[in-house]
């Protein structure tokens, strides 16, 4: 029951999104997250492109 690569970083970003379901409404708090996704993401592909 291997989970590939691509699945941990959605239940991951779907944790991090849950996490942060109660201030939703917040626009600031809105932009930090998708803000923080998006590095994370950057930082996944310089990885896969590094190796």
């Amino acid at each position: 029951m291997e989970e590939t690569f691509g699945e941990k970083v959605v239940v991951f970003i779907q944790n991090f999104f849950g996490n942060f379901s109660g201030i939703k409404n917040n626009r600031l708090a809105s932009f930090i997250i998708l803000l923080l996704v998006l590095m994370f993401m950057l930082l996944v592909v310089i990885i896969i492109v590094s190796l």
